[in-house]
């Protein structure tokens, strides 16, 4: 069922308000009180590092940068990592097309989906650098990262997907991070199992960005739990819908040159992976991206500089072609061995992103294979929108395990282990109005389904 997506809705479901400015386009480029500083053509390539500072301001569980390096560094010193011969780990995606106007697929931000099959085929040749394709470097840095990416071929419930959804928006243009953070609360599929992409018209304070992600967590001690120290109902990646897909590809695509052969969603992956920009976000040569084998650099590129450019005094030509600079989308073509084990490390053991890996055997194959799966597919809980009570329903009186409860920044809530029909109806009259996240368990599955108390 198509859904309609209105901020004025969200606003009264949430409690949440939000502004649209007419004059939006005449609004200075910021996320936040974070100013994001166009190129040379006016586009902003990425606002990541900046909705990772917002993110870090609104929740101080979340990790600060020598924290996160930290643990990161340790993982890897821990990790043995051959330059061929790993396991290809494989990403179900979740591609949740935002439009506004025409229902006709294809009109407008109402993407194709030939156009959505290309930038899964772009991310593919580039994470796996297969032969023939830009991805294929040349330069002698580049790996095979041996991550590649399916979309979904089944959903949250276990129902059939083409691993796309389609939301109708009442709002042509969303001008700030906040309106895009409620929009994802209402769209996201379970971001233990997916990596969530949205293609989103921006307008406004965010207008000609590329897109950004959200950066990977990791295991605070004392917090058990994955979601408890970070924002699970917005993870996931963000790209306009004119940089989405590629026009190699799909020569009929609406999207805008030089960021239309699909690269905005390789660096935002490699950012929700875990990496840095090249240059380390710091000019003269102070930053550091955490990987040796990058060389050092000014400042971030832009265009196609020519080969040999050398910005740092006594150390290598720029990698200029690195994924995770600002070069045009004809000009990438290079993980390196590092920022492919940085990758690995991360899809291995961070909250939210080793779990996708798992999922992929079934997401990505479309088959349900165990009695636990078949029974989690006919659980729903109602009333939704819920006041007093709180029901778990079930097939054929099979009882679940047990449930956890969170709330919408991660904090538990309830549990209960579920041993009669009596624990399946659950007192929420105590709970604050809100949106809530109920994990429900049964061997060794689990499914997660939102709910709001109002």
């Amino acid at each position: 069922m198509k859904k309609i997506i209105t901020l004025k809705s969200i606003a009264l479901v949430m409690l949440l308000a939000t502004a649209f400015v007419a004059n939006a386009q005449n609004e200075p480029r910021t996320f936040g009180r974070f100013t994001l500083t166009p190129n040379k053509n006016g586009v902003v390539n990425c606002a990541s590092t900046e909705y990772n500072l917002m993110r870090q301001e609104k929740n101080p569980k979340i990790a600060k940068e020598a924290q996160f390096e930290s643990w990161v560094s340790k993982k890897l010193n821990e990790r043995k990592f051959q330059k061929s011969g790993n396991t290809v780990l494989t990403i179900p995606v979740v591609v949740h097309v935002i439009y506004y106007g025409s229902d006709n697929i294809g009109s407008g931000e109402n993407l194709s989906m030939e156009q959505i099959e290309s930038q899964i085929e772009v991310l593919n040749e580039d994470f796996r650098k297969l032969t023939g394709t830009n991805g294929d470097d040349q330069t002698g840095y580049g790996v095979d990262t041996m991550i590649q990416f399916c979309l979904a071929k089944l959903d949250p419930d276990n129902n059939p997907t083409n691993g796309v959804t389609r939301d109708q928006t009442t709002t042509e243009k969303y001008t700030s991070m906040g309106d895009i953070d409620i929009l994802k609360t209402f769209t996201i599929w379970d971001p233990e199992k997916y990596l969530n992409l949205w293609t989103v018209a921006m307008g406004g304070g965010i207008n000609d960005l590329l897109g950004y992600a959200q950066f990977p967590d990791y295991d605070i001690p004392g917090l058990q739990e994955p979601g408890q120290n970070s924002d699970y109902e917005t993870d996931g990646v963000v790209i306009n819908y004119r940089n989405f897909g590629s026009k190699e590809k799909i020569p009929s695509a609406n999207l805008a040159a030089p960021y239309n052969l699909g690269r905005t969603a390789t660096h935002e992956i490699g950012h929700y992976l875990g990496l840095r920009h090249i240059w380390g976000d710091a000019t003269n040569c102070m930053g550091t991206d955490y990987c040796a084998d990058t060389p050092k650099q000014n400042d971030k590129s832009q265009g196609c500089p020519e080969d040999g450019t050398e910005t740092c005094p006594d150390d290598q030509p720029d990698l200029f072609q690195d994924y995770m600079d600002y070069t045009d989308d004809g000009c990438m073509s290079v993980f390196t061995q590092d920022q492919a084990n940085r990758m690995r490390v991360i899809l291995e053991n961070a909250p939210r992103r080793a779990s996708l890996v798992a999922n992929a055997i079934t997401a990505c194959s479309g088959l349900v294979g165990t009695k636990d799966m078949q029974l989690l597919q006919g659980m729903k809980v109602y009333p939704n929108p819920a006041q007093n009570v709180l029901n778990i329903t079930v097939d054929n009186g099979d009882l679940p395990d047990s449930y956890v409860i969170y709330n919408s920044i991660g904090q538990l809530v309830a549990n209960a282990k579920i041993s009669t029909e009596a624990n399946l109806t659950i007192d929420t009259s105590a709970y604050s109005n809100g949106m809530y996240f109920i994990k429900i368990d049964k061997g060794n599955e689990s499914k997660t389904i939102k709910f709001i108390k109002n």
